[in-house]
């Protein structure tokens, strides 16, 4: 265990670390963009091209990747569309995506997406795809390559995360890996828009964004990345999150210009 993994989280700024985002697709805004891998940018949706006009993977990567607001803004991106346009995608999607993860092999997967078990039980595809689902995600894991997964709130059987070789993400009274107290983020939404967002998706992209801090630590200091390690480093910790992001206070305080403005002075 590492009693100084908050800190840790803090040091460096994902200059090592790679993650692959399965979403809603290529944000249309170039705060977020910066350090994407387009070269390795791949659509498993029934979407015409990789754009997300759903602005969900907008919001998300707002936490991780933004030059303006993000956790982990030199962290490499690589972005593979698993929803559509209007933000519904199939258990097929996902299956693709992290077979597609095991094969580029990044550092973290961000999943902000998923279903649940009782509604395919009686689909032997769909329930063939879960078993698939489960297999590859041990497969990355073996790899200590990081899933980081977001659960519908109060909800069992809800997958990838509740899968054991997953990091899951849900609010306080969830089943799940991490149970955290509803932070507000501010996020971009549009090409221009701020928003003020809340919630497991939000939450799982600020995790995402920590552990690839974390991991560039690692790795600059020729430290081992055990998936299990830092699982229950996450677990142990997960009461301190708040620490990694304090603009949290300004968003009480502060409408969103004023806010920014403070943003601006600390550079």
């Amino acid at each position: 265990m590492d009693p100084y993994f908050i800190e840790n989280c803090k040091k460096i700024n994902g200059d090592y670390s790679t993650i692959l985002i399965l979403d809603s697709g290529v944000p249309i805004n170039d705060n977020l963009n910066h350090n994407l891998k387009k070269e390795k940018t791949i659509n498993f949706s029934d979407s015409n091209n990789e754009i997300d006009f759903f602005n969900h993977q907008t919001n998300i990567s707002t936490l991780i990747s933004s030059k303006l607001l993000g956790l982990s803004s030199k962290s490499e991106i690589i972005c593979g569309k698993i929803l559509n346009n209007n933000g519904t995608g199939s258990i097929k999607n996902i299956l693709d995506g992290l077979n597609y993860a095991n094969k580029i092999n990044p550092d973290i997967i961000n999943i902000s997406t998923g279903y649940l078990k009782p509604n395919i039980d009686t689909n032997i595809e769909d329930y063939q795809i879960h078993l698939e689902i489960e297999k590859i995600i041990k497969m990355i894991s073996k790899k200590n390559i990081l899933i980081v997964c977001s659960k519908k709130n109060n909800i069992d059987n809800f997958f990838p995360a509740d899968f054991e070789h997953t990091i899951s993400i849900g609010e306080k009274l969830s089943n799940s890996d991490i149970k955290f107290k509803s932070l507000n983020f501010l996020v971009h939404h549009s090409k221009e828009d701020l928003k003020i967002k809340s919630g497991s998706s939000c939450m799982t992209a600020f995790i995402a964004a920590i552990l690839s801090n974390y991991i560039s630590y690692l790795k600059n200091n020729k430290l081992i990345i055990d998936f299990n390690n830092i699982k229950q480093n996450l677990i142990k910790h997960q009461n301190n999150f708040d620490k990694l992001y304090p603009l949290s206070i300004l968003l009480a305080e502060m409408p969103i210009n004023d806010i920014l403005k403070e943003i601006e002075k600390k550079k």
